[in-house]
């Protein structure tokens, strides 16, 4: 009897769900490879433009540089640069990061922009004159920023927390915070500046007081009479504006020309500062004439006079007539005093023309020129 042969036994039958899970499977681990190849490319480009930043000399700026490294794998390109300093000619200033290492963290997600942690002691020094040099602490800081095809960046945002130092071992300074915010594209640029609680070194406010004491009704009092009256804090500073159309991102002579041609315009919005009992606010309007050269006007709004003028009477640098004097004096020039003879405020109409920068009648001077 012959014996038949068995069939071989048949593969089973994928169903629908395994067909789909390998596919999956297949898709992700596709994925995973075309991005660590992306971060090995793009890891390679950065190293690359790291190390072409060290010891670079343009323009009398150098950069020094002793050792750069990227990691972050997969989230970001991490740069760190090693033994930084930048002696910046511009300037006249030498400066190092936080114990010489500056880290720069790109997201790999969003390549075109970068985050700067600036949290530490910063060193500064002019150049050639080590014997100033001083630290500047910074308890939280950072600076974020989007690339842009030119010098001038796509967006801004500066952010520290408290500062304080001795800039150039001669200034004191102190700040609960500083902000500075800037974006460049769209059909306009924005701009926006806030200090809180910055500290004058006592060089700033003898200057202050110095000047003040030019004024006719103050004039021999000494700086040191003025400077407690003056104080030695800026409560507050802000600035907020923006250029319309937008600021071009290389601002070459012909650049700024089109911008001109344009109608490009600088709108300050607001502007306001408090100096313990004087304040200012105001806002303005800038643009550039056919030289290329600013122009406009700035209104300012000066604003607790008349407590001022009651402290210089308190302190003895002022006698009670000369104080009632000032408050008239200054009345008549907002316009007319008031029924109680109060001048709280006095209006600073600040022009810019080809003729110069003045105040009313009152001619400042010529209207600093820009070289483009």
């Amino acid at each position: 009897m012959t014996e038949t042969a068995s069939p071989a036994p048949s593969t089973a039958k994928r169903g629908p769900l395994a067909r789909w899970t390998r596919r999956c499977a297949f898709s992700f681990g596709g994925l995973c490879g075309a991005y660590v190849i992306y971060w090995l490319l793009v890891a390679g480009a950065v190293w690359g433009f790291a190390a072409s930043l060290m010891s670079q000399d343009v323009s009398g700026n150098r950069l020094e540089v002793e050792g750069a490294a990227v990691s972050g794998f997969p989230l970001n390109f991490d740069m760190r640069f090693e033994g930084l300093e930048l002696a910046a000619q511009d300037l006249g200033l030498a400066w190092q990061p936080p114990e010489g290492d500056l880290k720069i963290s790109v997201p790999a997600y969003a390549p075109w922009s970068f985050d700067l942690d600036l949290s530490g002691a910063h060193r500064l020094a002019p150049l050639n004159r080590p014997e100033l040099a001083s630290t500047v602490q910074v308890s939280a800081g950072s600076l974020r920023s989007s690339l842009s095809a030119g010098p001038i960046p796509n967006a801004i945002a500066l952010d520290l927390g408290p500062v304080s130092g001795s800039l150039l071992d001669r200034l004191p300074i102190e700040s609960q915070a500083l902000r500075f915010h800037f974006q460049r594209p769209g059909a306009r640029s924005t701009l926006e500046f806030r200090a809180e609680a910055l500290r004058l070194p006592p060089e700033a406010t003898s200057k202050l007081a110095l000047a003040l004491s030019a004024l006719p009704f103050i004039r021999g009092a000494s700086a040191e009479q003025l400077s407690p009256a003056l104080g030695s804090f800026l409560d507050l500073a802000e600035m907020r504006g923006y250029a319309e159309p937008a600021l071009p991102a290389n601002p070459t002579r012909s650049s700024v020309a089109r911008w001109q041609a344009e109608g490009g315009v600088l709108r300050l919005e607001h502007l306001s500062a408090k100096l313990q009992r004087l304040g200012l606010k105001g806002q303005g309007r800038l643009y550039l004439n056919q030289d290329l050269q600013p122009r406009g006007r700035i209104d300012l709004t000066l604003e607790g006079l008349d407590d001022f003028l009651q402290t210089l009477a308190e302190t003895g640098i002022l006698s009670a007539a000369q104080a009632r004097f000032a408050i008239t004096m200054m009345g008549r020039m907002q316009g007319g005093a008031s029924a109680d003879g109060d001048a709280s405020s006095l209006a600073l109409p600040i022009e810019l023309s080809d003729a110069g920068m003045s105040i009313g009648p009152v001619f400042l001077g010529p209207v600093p020129r820009v070289d483009w």
